[in-house]
């Protein structure tokens, strides 16, 4: 089996208000279908949401009782945004519009900025990115003082391999992470 395209479908209540309630967050109405409409879909770049007036799974139960409570049936998705800074965007609009926020952005032990957004009936999607991404780190050796001349990049000598785990805080944010260490590739060209 080769899934070319994966679409999730929400129950909802009203289909109508449900167009209306995503396109608050910048998805657009992509088709719908009967009269009045009972099914229809949501899209957003790539992505797309089918919704099923009074149909096809359930709907949501209880409010979170505390942040980070998942008791509260309906369906949960993720919706992966390109940068941290585009979750803080989505979590400004969706306040703005006021929708229903259930946990404010918060960055996971995981690497992912996220927060939660639950639907008029009870569907919640976290709205998350990661905030790391690998990195190649290159190890310039210094070149000892020379009379009369400055330092410099050594070319040759010891080559540093392997890895190694370094503590950072980096926009106030603190994290650990392991390094794979190669030599400058540029240091071979003499």
């Amino acid at each position: 089996m080769n899934v070319k395209r994966l679409t999730p479908i929400l129950n909802v209540s009203n289909i109508v208000e449900s167009f209306s309630w995503f396109e608050k967050l910048g998805w657009q109405k992509g088709w719908d279908w009967g009269d009045p409409p009972t099914f229809g879909g949501v899209c957003n770049g790539e992505s797309e949401i089918f919704l099923c007036q009074h149909g096809q799974g359930s709907r949501g139960g209880p409010m979170p009782k505390y942040v980070g409570d998942d008791d509260t049936g309906g369906v949960w998705m993720s919706w992966w945004l390109a940068s941290p800074a585009e979750v803080d965007a989505a979590y400004a609009l969706a306040l703005e519009h006021g929708l229903t926020v259930t946990m404010p952005p918060t960055d996971e032990p995981w690497n992912v900025r996220e927060f939660h957004l639950r639907h008029p009936d009870g569907h919640t999607f976290r709205v998350s990115a990661g905030l790391e991404e690998e990195r190649d780190l290159v190890i310039a050796t210094p070149e000892p003082a020379t009379p009369g001349g400055g330092g410099g990049q050594r070319r040759g000598g010891a080559r540093l391999t392997g890895t190694f785990t370094a503590r950072l805080t980096v926009n106030g944010r603190a994290s650990t992470q392991t390094f794979a260490v190669r030599p400058d590739p540029r240091s071979d060209a003499r």
